[in-house]
């Protein structure tokens, strides 16, 4: 009687442990299957799988931390915690990175600072104008002053061997009464002006007493610095506008012939009192009107303008008296500081800084 009612009762689980063992075997299947397609099937992996029961395999293959994505693998998805070391040298490569970029801009800074300090500048000092009725000039209101640049100081005569010298009768008083006869080419007469440059007039070669084509000069010898003193006789030949224009002719003419010559732009010299008040031309205010545009032409990198009015002229900006018979043309001694200022604002080239009294 028990044995039939223990039949009973295994004949009614029997169903249930069939479909137990059977899920199991499925799940161990499955799991042992993906295992094999993931690391290859080998009788140590075997063994080792069989130790452990299957159920607890599979569910760890479903949760690893790591999964495999779509088109990948388990090595490609997994990511590696950097090290302490692979930090600080990632660290210090910012750094580095950092620092060169700093530098660099610091360097860009310092060039720039650099390329400013070697541009000139030409300022004005600026005061109340007066109300001229003149088809020639105007009071400008205010009067030019020599660029500002780092000039050299320590320049001598042999500064002024690849010079050359252009202008009226006050550029024949520095042939005259400076010892640079045999140092410099000037070409200079009475009474020459800008106005006969631009019809083609020939220009006297002091050196050689021989009068000469300034542009064919100009093709024909290289120089190192160009000195001009033109204006004084042109203060009747048109207004500030044509007298910027016939300059501006003639500078370009010689940046064209004389690439790598400094050009020298000076002012014309003040007249004094009693010879500016006494002419409705040729005065002061007239020369200023001039000067302004000579001033405005210099650039700062290869035209320079050099006012030395400050050194002869009083408070109201006339000649000193004293200083001349005629008012307009100074006395020789005084040709000797006007020389000497020119020394003390001198552009000089890498290749000249050791140029020095001979």
């Amino acid at each position: 009687m028990m044995k039939d009612s223990r039949q009973n009762k295994w004949r009614k689980q029997a169903p249930d442990i069939f479909w137990a063992c059977m899920v199991t075997i499925i799940v161990g299947a499955f799991a042992l299957g993906k295992t094999v397609g993931e690391h290859g099937l080998t009788f140590a992996y075997i063994e080792k799988k069989l130790t452990s029961p299957l159920w607890q395999d599979a569910f760890a293959e479903e949760n690893t931390s790591n999964p495999v994505g779509k088109g990948g693998n388990a090595e490609e998805n997994q990511q590696t915690e950097p090290t302490t070391l692979e930090k600080k040298d990632e660290a210090e490569k910012i750094d580095e990175a950092k620092t060169e970029q700093l530098n660099g801009k610091q360097t860009e800074e310092k060039k720039k600072t650099e390329r400013k300090e070697d541009i000139g500048v030409t300022k004005f000092d600026k005061y109340t104008p007066v109300k001229i009725n003149s088809p020639y000039y105007s009071d400008r209101g205010k009067t030019p002053l020599t660029t500002e640049y780092k000039y050299s100081k320590k320049v001598g005569k042999s500064y002024f061997k690849d010079a050359m010298f252009i202008g009226d009768s006050r550029m024949v008083a520095f042939y005259d009464y400076l010892d640079l006869k045999d140092t410099a080419d000037f070409y200079c007469q009475d009474g020459y002006a800008l106005y006969d440059w631009v019809r083609g007039k020939s220009i006297l070669c002091k050196n050689t007493n021989r009068a000469e084509n300034l542009n064919q000069v100009l093709q024909n010898k290289k120089y190192g610095k160009i000195y001009i003193m033109l204006g004084m006789n042109d203060l009747g030949y048109g207004n500030a506008a044509i007298f910027r224009k016939r300059m501006d002719s003639l500078i370009e003419e010689i940046k064209k012939t004389q690439p790598d010559a400094v050009i020298y732009l000076m002012g014309m010299l003040h007249f004094s009192k009693g010879r500016s008040d006494s002419s409705g031309v040729y005065n002061n205010i007239n020369i200023n009107d001039k000067n302004v545009e000579l001033a405005k032409a210099a650039d700062g990198k290869q035209v320079f303008y050099i006012d030395v009015n400050p050194l002869f002229t009083d408070e109201k900006g006339y000649l000193k008296e004293g200083l001349s018979a005629d008012g307009c043309h100074m006395y020789g001694v005084y040709y000797e500081k006007w020389y000497k200022y020119l020394k003390e604002h001198v552009v000089v080239k890498k290749q000249e800084k050791n140029a020095g009294e001979r």
